[in-house]
């Protein structure tokens, strides 16, 4: 049998680095099973006499595929190889892939600011829902790494996330933040990147929408969501009772602007549906051609909801803007099967 204790050697042929300002060896890896061995990447520049072990693995890494990078610097003046040394657990329980080898520029990783409860007796949070992500956690003592999923998400498109708490007894009053790295920097900052926050609430199920805007960049990010008692969570650093996860989302660039994804013929034909633009105190919101009842949405360009207002077909809305700043807003408006997003801006 493959087990206890065998090896396996993948070489590979030589490399001059020599052309490359900061190389990099990058690979993914799958280590799975209750048995898992041990896996070496390593790399030699006298052709094998001696090797120096760059990375190493051992027991299980969950079922899901890690990415590496791994900084060659040290090396962009000579000629190299590369091995992979696999070494097997004690029995058949374990299974070691590799995949998606490549040699390249090194970029360092973006790394995010930490982020915890320090006490999850009371309360945690249970459930994440957000596009293709459907994650019933339970209690992760204060973080759960999620990162291992993810979600398309299109720009200049409207979602809606769903968080869902727990308590050990009864409810108390928590408060919640979602943010997503948009410029991806690995900086959460507020409030740009601040897409929904609410509570204090004892509320089992909270749902927020939030725009994602055109600046956000194309590619796999960091959402954060935190759940805090009593008070408003930060992005980073420890609090004292509640949960914090992260998520990675991948952005998609889409159209500037969303039309309707279903019209009528008079309201693919009306114009100026909102009123004055720019806006300064009011804003009114013309709803002829929409069907039944209506939803109104006023979006900043974080994303986050600012205001929102139910109305019916054929209605004249006002919706009060004067406290607002200065820039650009999305007002959406929505029936049974009508969408249609607008801009406007505030002076």
């Amino acid at each position: 049998p493959n087990y206890p204790a065998k090896t396996a050697d993948l070489t590979s042929a030589c490399f001059d680095l020599s052309a490359l300002n900061s190389p990099a060896f990058k690979f993914a890896y799958h280590m799975y099973g209750i048995s898992m061995g041990t896996l070496n990447v390593q790399i030699t520049k006298d052709y094998g006499a001696s090797w120096v072990t760059l990375w190493s693995r051992s027991g299980n890494q969950g079922n899901a595929w890690e990415q590496v990078i791994l900084d060659l610097s040290a090396y962009s003046e000579d000629v190299v190889q590369f091995k992979f040394n696999a070494t097997t657990g004690n029995n058949y329980t374990g299974d070691m892939a590799i995949d998606d080898i490549s040699i390249g520029l090194y970029e360092a990783p973006v790394e995010h600011c930490s982020a915890s409860g320090t006490t999850t007796a009371d309360e945690w949070i249970e459930r994440v829902v957000l596009g293709d992500i459907d994650n019933t956690s339970g209690n992760n003592s204060g973080y759960g790494d999620f990162t291992a999923l993810t979600t398309d998400l299109i720009t200049t498109n409207y979602y809606t996330i769903k968080i869902y708490p727990a308590w050990s007894g009864a409810p108390y009053p928590e408060a919640y933040a979602v943010w997503i790295d948009f410029n991806q920097d690995g900086v959460l900052a507020e409030p740009d990147e601040l897409v929904h926050s609410f509570g204090p609430s004892t509320s089992g199920t909270i749902s927020g929408r939030f725009w994602l805007p055109k600046s956000a960049l194309a590619g796999q990010t960091r959402m954060r969501v935190a759940m805090r008692y009593g008070t408003a969570p930060s992005p980073c650093g420890a609090f004292d009772y509640g949960e914090v996860e992260d998520y990675t989302i991948n952005i998609i660039s889409g159209t500037s602007m969303p039309q309707l994804s279903q019209g009528t013929e008079s309201v693919t034909k009306e114009r100026g549906f909102v009123y004055p633009n720019p806006m300064v105190d009011k804003l009114s919101v013309d709803l002829r051609g929409f069907t039944g009842q209506v939803s109104v949405i006023l979006i900043n360009a974080s994303g986050q909801t600012i205001r929102e207002l139910t109305g019916q077909e054929g209605q004249l809305l006002t919706i009060e803007v004067g406290g607002l700043q200065k820039g650009m807003y999305m007002v959406v408006l929505q029936d049974g099967q009508n969408r249609m997003t607008l801009p406007v801006f505030k002076n």
